[in-house]
């Protein structure tokens, strides 16, 4: 008899940075309520219009766990800042989804720099996986 332990892995805990006040709850706190980044009553909370295409969004978050759509610009991570620049500076124009070709070529001028390079590593190595995935037309499933 063969037993396969198919249970997902225990997720971490997450910390706890601050405790609310009395009478509060999570969805109205003091930060939600002065955050202007958040737009109530609609699913697209920051409404910045940063630029970001559906998938850029997708593979930043597979990449990063960043929601694009909520983060203000300043506190993009440098992985999603470059795909922004690049799409607003004409490396990845409108229309043309990031690919292994753009990954690659921007590895490689980012290494040329001598800067810590967002498109290295860890990241790279995700980013390449969501891209062959995409095209593949595998899909993963997360729980």
């Amino acid at each position: 008899m063969i037993v396969i332990d198919a249970r997902m892995p225990v997720p971490p805990a997450v910390p706890v940075v601050q405790q609310p006040s009395p009478g509060k709850t999570t969805t109205n706190t003091d930060r939600a309520e002065k955050d202007p980044r958040l737009t109530w009553g609609s699913a697209a909370g920051y409404s910045g219009g940063l630029g970001f295409s559906v998938l850029d969004r997708a593979l930043i978050r597979a990449v990063t766990g960043e929601d694009a759509e909520m983060i203000h610009p300043s506190d993009l991570s440098a992985f999603a800042f470059q795909i922004l620049t690049d799409r607003h500076n004409g490396r990845l124009p409108a229309g043309r989804e990031v690919d292994l070709d753009y990954l690659a070529r921007t590895h490689r001028r980012l290494s040329g720099l001598g800067e810590n390079n967002p498109f290295a590593g860890a990241l790279l190595r995700r980013a390449i996986q969501f891209v062959q995935s995409r095209a593949s037309g595998r899909v993963d499933v997360v729980l």
